[in-house]
């Protein structure tokens, strides 16, 4: 999730601590952070067709952007394609994964709502 870095809750402290692990390690890695998934929504309200209401497990005032659970798996693909295609003889394609290696992203929605 978005601010891994800077975790304050308990899942985002889990992913950091892995993180932290495999920065230590000889693993080339590119970390792609999430923000809260539009789908996910529903895992938080399994009966909200029953309750016509939907929770959130953030405070009232909290305003976050969401990501479609499908952009980000393009985002994913993109990334593994671009590891898989890499052409030694086209700078292009080295300088896109030189920028991708060792490196985390995030992946936020277009607005916070």
């Amino acid at each position: 999730p978005i601010g891994t870095q800077f975790a304050t809750f308990q899942i985002a402290e889990y992913n950091r601590t892995i993180e932290r692990l495999i920065e230590n390690s000889d693993i080339p890695y590119t970390f792609l952070r999430p923000n809260f998934s539009f789908q996910s929504i529903f895992s938080f309200n399994p009966n909200h067709k029953q309750t016509r209401t939907i929770k959130f497990p953030f405070g009232l005032e909290s305003r976050i952007s969401y990501c479609d659970a499908r952009n980000i798996t393009n985002i994913i693909s993109f990334c593994v394609d671009t590891f898989r295609n890499q052409n030694p003889s086209s700078s292009d394609d080295d300088e896109i994964n030189k920028g991708m290696v060792n490196q985390a992203f995030p992946i936020t929605g277009p607005q916070s709502l």
